[in-house]
């Protein structure tokens, strides 16, 4: 167990000279920043509400009114 970490390094170089490695380090670092970034940049929300009569009301509320 005292050569692991030896070990462990001379894998990593050995995967990292591969080309197709490289790739999907790039396209999996791709889709991170993608899924990553705001949907939206209004911080709003949108609130629906259904009274007894059954009428749905639905309204955007934004950020500053929600304070």
């Amino acid at each position: 167990m005292k050569n692991f970490g030896t070990l462990y390094w001379y894998e990593l170089k050995k995967l990292l000279k591969r080309k197709l490695a490289w790739i999907m380090v790039l396209v999996i670092a791709a889709f991170m920043a993608y899924t990553a970034r705001p949907v939206s940049n209004s911080d709003g929300a949108n609130f629906s509400l259904t009274d007894r009569a059954g009428n749905t009301i639905s309204k955007y509320v934004s950020a500053a009114e929600q304070r």
